[in-house]
């Protein structure tokens, strides 16, 4: 039973006998007095109790239906709000008012062609304008999708656990299902059956007309009194996502979310920028979410984003938004946990490159519950090999961090997003070293220390979880177009992933065909020879070792694609600036090489390390063309085999 007044309980009693097949006269009269009371809430309320109790929704699509006719006599009585005409709202009501329209046109025309009766002169023309009117009402569809990927998720934050928007969802489905069916039905003669095509369109009409009922007299007065009016104003950036229905001119409401929200953006974005920049310790959080509780309550992942971005735009060292990162996170949780419902609403395919980062995640929480369990089992049993068994999983973090820094981070960085990849590739080499540190110390056999290094492991790659899938993945979703992401679902299996592998439902046209056509083209001239551009970039391909061409505006140009990759690189970091390319800690070197090559300062530069038992070696090379400087060559090679050369071989030994 739900709690409330003993109206709203009658309400849900009502509700329940039509669930449970009670639909008598009498059973409607029992409760004809609280019917003629009902309210938008009373009515909500109770539709939300009943999903709470059952979750077959064609049993409960039926009884709805029945119920929210029953109510009629006081819903149409109901003080609801008068919504302006230049509110997001009134745009779906705009949208309703064309599609009862089109419902009262099918009405003449379904009644002639539902007889069958092919020798009347107007069945012909009844069954082309019917199929018409059903062909331009799947144009709701934009309708459709606004509420569910904008309305509903403002609503769910406003009301916490609305059930009401799954019901509407699936009535929503079976209405652009049961379009199809019909439309098909009508091109096709031979399966022309009278029966199934009345039952079809029956229930399809009784749904459109009930959801545009539960649209004005419910959910749409509910959302005014509940959701704010900043919020609104938001929304009405998704018009240009998902456009009008019916063609509808959507431009009054998208000039007044424009003025609105620059307005209002503009004053939280100063706000914010404030509270971060006088953001020092732990000890003024408390105090910070007291006093801006109203601008942090919506808070988007964006917005902090953006703050973090103008903090290094305004000259605050890369390092020192690296240190308050983790402030603007605990300082800014309450809003950023509140995505965790939207991301029922938004959620990406398998296979979407967002969808692996947050199954590579999802895997990752797993493995450091394993890792603190083992932990905890060294020093009460001095067992060693379980955690160092989970630490060389953990390691495996490095083509999910790696894939970031050369995927995700160019895209952001293309549409001029620069400060959050910048600060979160810091955070990524703390991880790093963190990372360095304990392996160190767990050969070293210095139980004490590698626990309590252990223990630092853990939660930095949990905030680190929080970051991405409560800032970096929202706002990525947000400004990157669809072209993006599928450059980087095709540049991500050079890089490879952690512990999972990516899914196949998203676009699949997208993947990487096994061997690529080898494209045509004339001959290029080239200072000695002539050769094709396949046989140029089947040479660069095959050379021993693998070569970065960087132009004289500093932008990745091209890179060869070994065999075997000695450093990961994906299409994604194509036109970006090289200094980008690499970690926060190491671009000042990269600037400085750079700044001496263009001054001819040097005519080289070279470096070796150690890594993973290989000895690589790293060249760079400028060029100059006549005296100008073109760009810079990057030459890296595995030297490890070459190290290890004794003696001689001549060119016949086998």
């Amino acid at each position: 039973m739900i709690s409330g007044s003993s109206d709203r309980n009658r309400l849900f009693e009502y509700l329940e006998g039509l669930f449970n097949g009670n639909t008598t006269r009498a059973w409607y009269d029992e409760y004809a007095e609280n019917l003629a009371k009902a309210t938008p809430r009373g009515v909500n309320d109770s539709i939300d109790a009943l999903i709470k109790m059952s979750d077959d929704f064609d049993r409960i699509e039926r009884s709805v239906a029945r119920f929210i006719k029953a109510s009629g006599q006081g819903l149409d009585k109901a003080e609801n709000p008068v919504i302006p005409a230049d509110h997001y709202l009134n745009l779906f009501i705009e949208e309703n008012r064309y599609l009862k329209e089109l419902l009262t046109q099918q009405t003449g025309n379904f009644k002639i062609v539902v007889s069958f009766d092919q020798q009347k002169p107007e069945y012909k023309e009844a069954k082309a304008k019917l199929f018409k009117l059903l062909l331009e009402t799947k144009a709701v569809k934009p309708h459709y999708l606004k509420i569910q990927y904008s309305l509903f998720p403002a609503y769910e934050d406003c009301s916490g656990e609305f059930r009401c928007v799954k019901l509407m969802w699936h009535i929503q489905d079976g209405i652009l299902k049961d379009l199809n069916t019909l439309l098909k039905m009508m091109q096709n003669t031979d399966d022309w059956s009278s029966t199934d095509f009345n039952r079809i369109y029956g229930k399809l009409f009784l749904n459109l007309s009930t959801l545009i009922y539960q649209e004005e007299k419910i959910l749409f007065p509910l959302a005014f009194r509940m959701i704010p009016a900043g919020r609104f104003t938001q929304m009405c950036e998704d018009i240009d996502e998902y456009g009008g229905a019916f063609g509808i001119e959507t431009k009054k409401y998208k000039e007044k979310s424009m003025s609105e929200n620059l307005k209002n953006h503009e004053e939280r974005k100063e706000i914010l920028y404030k509270i971060i920049q006088n953001l020092k310790d732990e000890k003024d959080i408390h105090s910070m979410k007291k006093e801006f509780r109203s601008i942090l309550k919506d808070l988007s992942p964006e917005e902090i984003a953006e703050a973090e971005q103008s903090l290094i735009s305004e000259g605050v060292p890369v390092e020192e938004v690296q240190k308050l990162c983790e402030l603007h996170v605990a300082a800014f949780e309450d809003a950023l946990k509140k995505s965790v419902k939207r991301e029922k609403i938004t959620k990406v395919l398998p296979g979407h490159p967002v969808d692996t980062y947050k199954k590579e995640n999802k895997a990752l929480k797993q493995i450091l519950k394993k890792f603190k369990k083992g932990l905890k089992a060294v020093r009460s049993e001095g067992n060693v090999n379980p955690v160092k068994e989970v630490f060389s999983e953990i390691s495996k973090i490095e083509n999910h961090f790696t894939r970031k820094e050369n995927q995700l981070f160019p895209y952001l960085e293309s549409v001029n997003f620069t400060g959050p990849s910048k600060v979160m590739w810091g955070k990524h080499d703390e991880i790093r070293l963190l990372l360095k540190e304990f392996n160190t110390l767990i050969e070293s056999g210095d139980t004490k220390s590698y626990v309590n290094k252990g223990k630092e492991i853990i939660p930095a790659m949990k905030r680190m979880i929080f970051m991405e899938e409560k800032i970096l993945f929202p706002t990525a979703l947000r400004k990157l177009p669809e072209s993006a992401w599928i450059e980087m679902r095709k540049g991500e299996n050079e890089i490879g992933y952690s512990w999972v592998a990516p899914g196949n439902l998203w676009d699949p046209s997208v993947i990487r065909e096994a061997s690529p056509a080898i494209s045509e083209g004339p001959e290029i001239e080239l200072s000695v020879g002539k050769l094709m551009p396949d046989q140029i970039d089947l040479m660069l391909k095959n050379l021993p070792f693998d070569i970065t061409f960087v132009d004289e505006n500093d932008k990745v140009r091209y890179y060869s694609q070994g065999k075997e990759r000695i450093f990961p690189r994906s299409p994604g970091i194509i036109g970006r600036d090289v200094q980008n390319c690499h970690p926060p800690k190491s671009v000042h070197v990269v600037q400085k090489i750079v700044e001496d090559f263009k001054a001819k300062k040097r005519d080289e530069a070279e470096f070796w390390l150690q890594m993973g038992g290989k000895f690589i070696h790293i060249r760079y090379f400028p060029l100059f063309d006549n005296g100008e400087y073109r760009g810079v060559i990057e030459v890296s090679q595995d030297l490890t085999p070459l190290r290890a050369l004794e003696g001689e071989r001549r060119l016949l030994d086998d």
